[in-house]
Order: C-alpha cells, then structure tokens, then sequence
C-alpha cells in the first residue's frame, strides 16, 4: 500500500512495485485522480494487480474506513508506504480545527499503521516505510500547543514538527515491534523536483524553485522507498532513518548507504514515548 501515490514520489514508487509484480494498493483522496493513476500504471507496467481506496487523510474517520475496506478484503499485507503529505502556504485547519499538515502529515499515518498492523503481523515478513525529511532538523515537539494555535509561526514550521514526529514515531514503534516479522524506518527523499515547490511562497522556497528542474527526479528519489520495501538487504534493518543528502539529478544513487542520524530530538526516549500517547488520544485509539 502506497499513500499519496496520485503523483510524485508516491507514484512512482507504486509504479516500480508494480514493475516488479507486486499487488499494489494506491491511496489518494481524489477518485478520479485514483483511477487515471492505476489505469496508467497498469498501461505502463501490464500488471493488472491494482487497485485503490480513497481516503481524505485529514478526516480520521475516512482513515478507519479505509482501513475497514482492506481488512474486508485482504488479510495480510506486506509492505506499507506512508508517502501522503502537504505543505501549506498558510495555516489551515482540519473540520475538527487542528492544524492541517501536523495533522495530515503525523497524525494520519500513526492512525492507519496502527490500524492496519494486525495484517501486517500477519505477513512472513512486512515493512512500514514513513517519508520523514530533513527539514525536521531543529524542529521541536511543544506538548503544550501540539497544534501550534499559539504559535503564529510560518507553516512550515508546523510542518517541520509532523517530520520530526514523524520520525519519533518511528522509532518508538520499532522499539514496539522489536520481536516481530515487522521492520519499521523512517526516510528522506531530499530535494526533488515535484509539484511541492508550487506550494508554498516563502523567500527560501522561492530560491529553491529557481534550480527545481537540476532536483533529482521522482523516480530517483522513489528508488530508495522501492529499495526498503524489497531489498532481501533491508529484511533486518529497522528504528533507522535513511536521507539522500545529495539532490542532482546527475548523480547515481546508492540506496544502501544513506542510513543517516536524524536530529538529537528525535532520540529523546521520553519524548518518543509522550508523543505516542498524546497522538493515542488524539484519533481516540487503544
């Protein structure tokens, strides 16, 4: 299962899995987008094993019904790809009024890989994958206004955050699942050049946008998702954080040297273990 796999990284990570004879789920919140995706990449690939499910990844209730609609139909799966994201021009909320990329980019995935572990376990041997980033670094988790309502802070910083909370969770729920058949990390695509410089107009993303078409591509940067989620290499590897530092286009990548240390925050244990409570409360799980 790929989220966010309507375009960029997410697609073509869902693409190369179907290269290679996987089933693949693809998760989007727009049905038509949803179909045109799966018709192209059954074209592109002829395997016929695709599907998708549709989910709105700000609305917890279309989380839980997405995960009802798999467990109707499957009973294990093996490979799980947290790739759905936003990155705001301004702060949003959700219809509940939390803060929309905390919320879509964090809270979503933690809610849905909590309520599809149990196919999970049921697979010989599955892997969850959450695409974190860099931008994390010097971010901070504050408990006290998790939804940055006191904050009048850029959005990006906001999304800084649900990065490095990301990345907490990851580590904690490896922690959780040291004993299982379940491998679980954390990954940095670093700069591509997709459809996320259009979506913000801060002075850096500006700059940024002036070198988009030297970015590594979509493809590059999702061989590195395609490497955790089928590499025999990967089978052991898990609570780890994996970055493509470098972001030409013009290099080849290595995707098995890019384990890489995430921020001194993002170890803090207690933390790691506050956060997986607070967020426990917050989508009302367990």
């Amino acid at each position: 299962m790929v989220t966010g796999a309507t375009s960029g990284i997410g697609k073509e990570a869902a693409k190369m899995l179907a290269s290679d004879g996987a089933r693949v789920i693809i998760v989007g919140r727009n049905q038509e987008k949803c179909q045109q995706t799966v018709k192209e990449i059954i074209t592109e690939t002829k395997n016929k094993n695709l599907e998708y499910l549709l989910a709105d990844f700000q609305y917890l209730g279309e989380i839980r019904l997405l995960a009802e609609k798999f467990h109707t139909k499957y009973d294990k799966l093996d490979v799980l790809i947290n790739n759905a994201g936003v990155y705001l021009k301004r702060r949003e909320t959700t219809a509940d009024g939390r803060e929309l990329s905390f919320s879509v980019n964090y809270l979503a995935p933690f809610f849905l890989t909590n309520l599809l572990l149990p196919a999970l376990k049921k697979s010989d041997s599955a892997r969850i994958i959450n695409v974190s980033s860099l931008s994390h670094l010097g971010a901070k988790i504050d408990f006290d206004d998790i939804f940055s309502e006191k904050s009048n802070q850029h959005p990006k910083f906001a999304y800084r955050r649900s990065k490095l909370a990301l990345i907490m969770f990851t580590y904690e729920l490896a922690r959780q699942l040291k004993n299982s058949n379940i491998t679980v990390n954390a990954v940095c695509p670093g700069g591509v050049a997709t459809a996320l410089w259009k979506t913000n107009n801060d002075l850096q993303t500006k700059a940024t946008r002036l070198i988009v078409p030297l970015l590594k591509t979509p493809q590059q940067a999702a061989g590195l998702l395609v490497y955790l989620a089928e590499s025999p290499e990967a089978n052991n590897i898990s609570g780890k954080f994996f970055a493509l530092k470098k972001h030409s286009r013009f290099r080849n990548y290595n995707y098995k040297n890019t384990i890489s240390k995430s921020s001194p925050e993002s170890y803090i244990l207690p933390d790691q273990k506050k956060l997986w409570q607070v967020s426990k409360e917050l989508v009302g799980f367990g």
